[in-house]
């Protein structure tokens, strides 16, 4: 890939809503407005509160909603290896189905419910080569073998101990990266994670953090990952996105976002991080809770819980204000109209 196509994102989200119909009769605006664009190599957190819509984009991103959820309106333009772009909401059934894992493929949350857990690994990779394999290629049986056991190889398990296993019998870190290796099985462009490390206990969440830099500097992939844990977005992002109420309110650098918020829910989330040094400040929650996305206050949605918050907020519910300029699409944003006197104490950088 040359310097020109890396000017140009391989990702471009532009005003993307998501609505989830209630049995009630209700709709609830998941995801509210949300643009943004990935260039190639890089890796974007998507981070926040459990609620707030990260774990819907990603499914969005990846037409994988339930079926009480639809895109009303906003597009998602993806750039292929030729350069040639199109709308993945436009894209039909079969389409669709060759674009994923080829091109974009999907990391699930809770890695023993995202097998078919009667199916040994190796025909959970042949059932997903054959599945999501560029229209007119066929694959053998030797082809599928050997293509699992190097992926395998990549991320550091032995093909021998676990292509013939059931998911049953593999370690929880174990079935984590038998997830990321059947994500790079067919070589996508971008690979999305949802919660990669989530119940793994902190040497195995060392070792998966350890192995995605080594992937993404051999392989080249872009990665878009959800998460709450801001330390981890801190080590394996370049830029940050916060996400509130189901919108993105404060986007940015890795740097930028958590030694600089301009946004007070941004400052919440990183004041509420347990220290890691014994005489940093004590770690401080968020006091109450997100808004009913079904029933959202007028103005800012924050405003009930900041401490910023002026009688302004109550009428105006801002957008994304540019803080400062930087490379590939990665400006600071911050939508807050008291974004200027927002910061960080020194001590509070430094947890």
């Amino acid at each position: 890939m040359n310097d020109e196509d890396t000017a140009k994102p391989l990702l471009s989200v532009r005003d993307l809503r998501i609505d989830y119909r209630t049995g009630a009769g209700r709709t609830v605006n998941a995801i509210r407005g949300v643009d943004f664009d990935l260039y190639p190599h890089q890796s974007l957190a998507l981070v926040g509160e459990s609620g707030c819509g990260k774990s819907t984009l990603a499914l969005g991103l990846m037409r994988l909603l339930p079926k009480l959820g639809r895109i009303p309106s906003g597009s998602v333009t993806y750039r292929d290896p030729n350069g040639k772009t199109y709308d993945v909401l436009d894209l039909s059934t079969d389409r669709l189905r060759q674009w994923r894992w080829s091109e974009v493929a999907m990391v699930f949350q809770g890695a023993m419910n995202a097998f078919n857990p009667v199916l040994k690994i190796v025909d959970q990779f042949a059932d997903t080569m054959k599945a999501h394999a560029p229209k007119g290629k066929k694959f053998s049986k030797n082809e599928i073998y050997d293509r699992a056991a190097a992926t395998l190889e990549s991320v550091r398990l032995e093909p021998k101990r676990v292509l013939p296993s059931y998911p049953h019998e593999l370690s929880g870190g174990m079935r984590q990266r038998v997830l990321i290796a059947l994500s790079l099985l067919l070589k996508p462009q971008v690979l999305v994670l949802d919660e990669p490390t989530t119940a793994l206990d902190l040497l195995t969440q060392r070792a998966i953090v350890d192995m995605l830099h080594e992937l993404r500097a051999e392989l080249g992939f872009a990665m878009i990952f959800v998460s709450h844990d801001l330390p981890l977005a801190s080590e394996l992002a370049d830029r940050v996105a916060t996400m509130y109420a189901g919108r993105i309110i404060e986007s940015g650098t890795t740097r930028d976002t958590f030694m600089t918020p301009r946004h007070p829910y941004t400052r919440g989330l990183i004041k509420a991080v347990p220290p890691v040094r014994a005489a940093a400040l004590e770690p401080t929650s968020i006091p109450g809770s997100p808004p009913d996305l079904a029933a959202l206050p007028t103005g800012c949605t924050f405003r009930a819980r900041c401490e910023y918050a002026i009688d302004e907020c109550e009428t105006t519910d801002p957008g994304l204000e540019l803080i400062a300029e930087r490379d590939r699409g990665v400006n600071h944003e911050a939508a807050c109209i008291r974004w200027q006197t927002v910061h960080l104490e020194p001590e509070e950088a430094k947890r």
